[in-house]
This record gives C-alpha cells, sequence and structure tokens, in this order.
C-alpha cells in the first residue's frame, strides 16, 4: 500500500512541526507527506524551511479554505491511499501500521471498497464517529462498527480512487467537510468501518478560529440542505428541515445572545442555491 500523509496547513509553523516529527516516528512511514500551505507570505517562508528540513514535499495553497486545500493537496499526492491530517494533530508509532492491517483485514471481507476510519484524542477527550441527528449535528452513536456513516477525519484511510470522484465544496472551508465526505462515500457505494486501533492526538491551535462558531452553524445548515435535498433526496426530510433547522439556530442564537449567527441562516439558503444549480448537470 502506497500512503501519502496529506497536511493541509494555515499560519501553524510549530505544530506542523510537531505534526511531521510524530510521523517520522512511526513504525511504518508513509510513501510520502505532502504539505499545502495557505500562511501569509512571511509564515510561508518557515512553512517551507520546516519542509525542507525533514524532506517533506510543500505546495503552495490556494488561500481558499480548508476544503480546496485538501484537493489541491490530492493533486500533488502520488500514494494509492490519503490520510488527511490538521497541522496540529500527532500521531502515534503504531498509526499507519494499524491502519494498514485493518484494511488487509476488512478489504478480505467486504473487497476494495471500504474506507477506515478510527478514534481521536481531541484536547483530552476521546471522540469517535458521530453520525449525523436530523438537525445535524455528529452525535449519534453509531451501531454497527462495521457499517458506520461517520468519519474522524484525521484518523481515516481514504482510497485515492473515492477522494478523485470527491465534489470538494469550497463553502464548507470551516466545519462539516467530513461530514460531506461521508455523504458522498455513502453515495457511491463505500463501507465505512471503525477501528478502535487507529487513533490521532488532537490539541486544537487557537489560530484560525476566530470566526469557528458562525462557519459551523451556516455550514452545519447548508451541509443537511445538502443531504437532505441531493445526496438522500429525501423529499420529506427536506420540506421538515426547511423549518426546523433555521428555526432551531434562531431560537439559540436568541437565547445565547448571539445574533450573529442569524446571518448564516440566509447564507447558508443562498450557498445551497448555487450548489443545487451545480450539482444537477453533473
Amino acid at each position: 500500500m502506497k500512503i501519502t500523509i496529506c497536511i493541509p496547513t494555515c499560519n501553524r509553523p510549530e505544530n506542523l512541526k510537531n505534526a511531521i516529527e510524530s510521523i517520522m516516528e512511526g513504525a511504518i512511514k508513509p510513501q510520502e507527506i505532502v504539505i499545502s500551505d495557505d500562511s501569509r507570505p512571511e509564515v510561508a517562508l518557515q512553512t517551507k524551511k520546516i519542509a525542507e528540513k525533514y524532506g517533506v514535499k510543500y505546495v503552495e495553497g490556494p488561500r481558499k479554505g480548508l476544503t480546496l486545500n485538501q484537493k489541491n493537496l490530492l493533486l500533488h499526492a502520488s500514494g494509492d491511499f490519503i490520510v488527511f491530517l490538521d497541522d496540529d494533530m500527532r500521531i502515534p508509532e503504531n498509526y499507519i501500521e494499524e491502519m494498514i492491517r485493518c484494511y488487509s483485514e476488512y478489504s478480505k471481507k467486504y473487497g476494495e471498497k471500504i474506507i477506515i476510519t478510527g478514534r481521536e484524542i481531541r484536547n483530552g477527550e476521546e471522540v469517535t464517529p458521530g453520525e449525523l441527528t436530523f438537525l445535524g449535528y455528529q452525535a449519534r452513536p453509531f451501531r454497527n462498527p462495521e457499517n458506520v456513516k461517520a468519519i474522524v477525519k484525521g484518523s481515516t484511510l481514504f482510497p485515492r480512487k473515492f477522494l478523485e470522484k470527491v465534489y470538494f465544496d469550497g463553502v464548507l472551508s470551516y466545519g462539516f467537510d467530513e461530514a460531506d465526505l461521508t455523504q458522498q462515500a455513502l453515495l457511491m457505494g463505500y463501507r465505512i468501518i471503525f477501528c478502535p486501533s487507529v487513533v490521532n492526538i488532537h490539541k486544537h491551535a487557537s489560530a484560525g478560529r476566530e470566526k469557528y462558531g458562525y462557519l459551523v452553524e451556516k455550514n452545519r445548515i447548508y451541509e443537511m440542505l445538502k443531504i437532505y435535498g441531493v445526496y438522500q433526496r429525501n423529499i420529506l426530510h427536506f420540506l421538515l428541515y426547511l423549518i426546523a433547522g433555521p428555526l432551531h439556530l434562531l431560537l439559540y442564537a436568541m437565547k445565547t445572545m448571539q445574533f450573529s449567527l442569524i446571518r448564516a441562516i440566509p447564507s447558508a439558503f443562498i450557498n445551497f442555491y448555487h450548489f443545487y444549480r451545480r450539482w444537477k448537470w453533473r
């Protein structure tokens, strides 16, 4: 198996250095590591020096958000399997070893059309794949570990064949990109398998999270409109969500006095309109 670890980065050179070092300490190394850099010009110089120090492939990012940075990474990766690792993540020694073991075991049982996903230790707490609730929260526990409808992106082994068919949605610049990847995988007939031995350590960096709340809420509504209206074509759920989704966010914004979140509602609907126009011609 030829595995490429792809790291999208933006203004976090020290975090990136720690991530690369953890990969280098692994029992099994990936075929290659590729960095796509969305950093400011002055920070990009530091990032490039780090890449040169460790012999890592460096490419300039598109500076259009996380999702399109991941697409850029895919264009420059040569592996048959792709792992997207955030620049503020670290991995244990057996990370790649366990990915290979799980894929080898389950591909014999289900064939090659599988995606392996695992766990994350996020700021000291364990995170496992959370399936979507009706309102779009990744909070529903999965029932069957060999047929999961969610991923933990930083602990997921993606077949390149799958990613080459994925629509990388630039609107999802922050938040819900992994939910979108999951839904496209299910739509293409992939089986997602949970392997608890695959785990990454994610200590959230503070840089780049200034607008996190607004973007997550906007993208949650946008993504659920896509899921019900396009991916699943569930008209009843789509119509119900047209009312319930915005109403839920409106009440939450009023209760918490975060009135700026309200503007996420029209923005999500406008984004969905443009997405639907593009998707129907695919």
